[in-house]
């Protein structure tokens, strides 16, 4: 930064063909690219980064004498419509996976247990191993039962933000479309 650009006008200002970037990898830090200023003297200064394509990051730090100041930026890529239907659609498909597989395995319970009780009705006194068993799976397909419905709130939340996106996306096809001229 300039000296005595700061001295005429009170600010800092920054710019850099670099990029300044933390990497990430399953989140642990991987390296990181910092810029760092050394001398700055005291007062409140305006922290702004932007770089095309990603929305901007604005932040006042105060800087006192003899002081270390540590600012943590990101800036997150914009995200389109569509991109975001996509985000949320893939949610809402993972939660109706868990829900479809919880549920079905319930299922899959109870019927088992249903099955084995008739086969227990029709064996001999020594069948408790049979009867202990049947009781185990009447109790684990609540359980199961339970999980699946419980999944199926964030699929459906999801699935409500899709149809809001796509319904957003769909109104701003329509004001796009011009009719014909003769």
């Amino acid at each position: 930064y300039d000296h005595n650009f700061l001295k005429k006008t009170g600010s800092i200002e920054i710019d850099s063909d670099e990029i300044v970037q933390v990497d990430f990898e399953w989140m642990s830090l991987k390296g990181e690219t910092p810029f760092e200023l050394n001398f700055v003297p005291e007062g409140k200064y305006r922290i702004s980064l932007s770089n095309s394509g990603y929305l901007s990051f604005e932040d006042t730090v105060s800087i006192e004498w003899g002081k270390q100041k540590k600012v943590f930026a990101a800036l997150k890529n914009i995200q389109t419509i569509e991109d975001r239907i996509g985000y949320l659609a893939l949610r809402r498909n993972l939660w109706g996976m868990f829900s479809g597989a919880f549920l079905g395995y319930g299922s899959y319970l109870k019927i088992s247990a249903d099955s084995q009780y008739d086969e227990y009705l029709s064996s001999d006194m020594s069948a408790g191993d049979l009867h202990n068993t049947i009781k185990t799976k009447d109790s684990l397909n609540k359980y199961a039962f339970g999980l699946g419905a419980l999944c199926m709130f964030p699929a459906v939340y999801y699935g409500s933000k899709v149809h809001d996106k796509n319904e957003l996306l769909e109104n701003q096809e329509l004001n796009k479309w011009e009719p014909p001229r003769f």
